[in-house]
């Protein structure tokens, strides 16, 4: 076995859990997979299995760190170290993944965190991995064309969306899972804007999500007047409804359409 035959192995093994699980378990399969002699399997198993697993999950989490992260922060911020060491090898098995190919797997990781949660936090997961999922949708989706209709709407770059947590607590990057479980049910309104692959976050209440709401698609200013005006009376808002309204203008969260003059 050639120096380069070694090394190719050697790199496959460090990176793939299936392959040094075989070469640990079943190291004679390995060893006919890799054309190793008896001396070069056993040289091959020197390294202690525990250090090439964690060599594993070193190299999975720096290529994740430079594609993806930001995107799964929040779910693995509920694991602790060995349970995020052990659900990234476990979701490597049978994948061969390059740096490159993290995001594209990015959806289904966050499944599989979800669906091997403890089913005492089998909802916690499930939500929070809906709120990491939307996010990455938010920042990779084009922008949709402004509408060419006369009106107000809410800007082609901007998302929001209603969750069943405190904005405030699952914006963070790093969650607290007994404080979110004890707010589970609370509803918050988050507002995402993309930048270039990467996303803002901002806390809006109810006022401002039904306000947008009513403008998903353009609506005349008399409209979204009378909508911000029933709003401002129904909370009880210390505003007018036009600067309701301004704010957003100036914020470019509502942005005028073609043939609106502001």
């Amino acid at each position: 076995m050639s120096l380069a035959e070694i090394q190719r192995m050697m790199l496959k093994v460090t990176i793939s859990p299936d392959l040094s699980d075989e070469l640990f378990v079943r190291p004679e399969a390995a060893g006919e997979r890799f054309g190793l002699e008896e001396e070069e399997l056993r040289a091959a198993r020197q390294l202690p299995r525990k250090v090439i697993e964690s060599f594993q999950y070193a190299v999975a989490h720096k290529r994740l760190s430079k594609s993806a992260l930001p995107f799964v922060r929040r779910t693995l911020s509920l694991l602790t170290y060995e349970q995020t060491k052990r659900l990234t090898r476990d979701f490597l098995r049978g994948r061969d993944m390059h740096q490159n190919e993290w995001a594209g797997q990015l959806t289904a990781f966050l499944d599989f965190a979800a669906a091997q949660a403890e089913p005492a936090r089998a909802r916690l997961f499930a939500d929070i991995t809906s709120f990491e999922k939307w996010m990455y949708t938010c920042a990779t989706s084009p922008a949709p064309p402004q509408s060419n209709q006369a009106g107000y709407s809410v800007a082609p770059h901007v998302h929001f969306r209603a969750f069943p947590y405190p904005s405030e607590l699952i914006i963070e990057e790093r969650l607290d899972p007994e404080l979110l479980e004890q707010h589970c049910g609370q509803t918050g309104y988050v507002l995402c804007c993309p930048d270039s692959g990467k996303i803002d976050l901002y806390e809006i209440d109810q006022a401002c999500f039904e306000l947008l709401l009513s403008c998903r698609e353009p609506v005349p200013m008399e409209a979204l007047s009378a909508t911000a005006d029933r709003i401002v009376r129904a909370y009880a808002m210390d505003k007018e409804p036009q600067e309701l309204i301004s704010e957003l203008l100036e914020m470019n969260i509502i942005v005028s359409t073609e043939g609106e003059d502001e």
